[in-house]
């Protein structure tokens, strides 16, 4: 029977996102052919070798580093997901401040494409809580263009004259 592995002290997981932000070009490189499967590994095994050469750790293989990342990305994904959870919560007010540690920033940097999230014009609520943090945009810019067009001619008439649908309730269908 295999003996229990260690598990990565805090300090052992810094070192591991510092080399990683040196060679994450590599290591979060999203080809898979041959050529790019062999520069990671080849990119692992530098990194356990740097990893190991420090003073402070406890000696790991290459292969318990990238299962140490991934579960790093995966509790970001999980924290990101919780946070959009709380921005969509209903109850007004401000949205939650989101409570991410340093290290699962640092995660989010290194592995930054995992935040970028794409555009769906026929989801409005999801552009809309997007914006929310800046607040900087206009009600017609949080929308989708169809609903932009109806907002723009309705805001300059008077709601008598729109047939009584008024920004307030087109905002409302949404």
């Amino acid at each position: 029977m295999e003996k229990k592995k260690i598990n990565f002290s805090e300090e052992e997981r810094a070192v591991l996102l510092d080399l990683l932000s040196r060679h994450r070009s590599v290591v979060e490189n999203k080809r898979t052919d041959a050529a790019s499967a062999s520069r990671k590994r080849d990119s692992w095994k530098n990194i356990e070798d740097e990893f190991n050469s420090r003073h402070n750790v406890t000696p790991r293989k290459w292969t318990q580093l990238k299962k140490c990342w991934e579960n790093m990305k995966d509790k970001w994904r999980r924290r990101n997901a919780e946070d959009v959870r709380e921005r969509f919560a209903t109850g007004g007010g401000t949205p939650p401040s989101s409570e991410m540690t340093d290290e699962l920033q640092r995660v989010g940097d290194i592995a930054s494409h995992m935040a970028v999230r794409l555009p769906n014009p026929c989801d409005s609520d999801r552009s809309r809580h997007d914006a929310m943090p800046g607040g900087s945009q206009s009600s017609n810019q949080l929308c989708t263009p169809s609903a932009a067009a109806l907002l723009s001619q309705t805001q300059d008439t008077p709601l008598e004259e729109s047939g009584g649908f008024g920004v307030a309730t087109l905002y409302w269908l949404m």
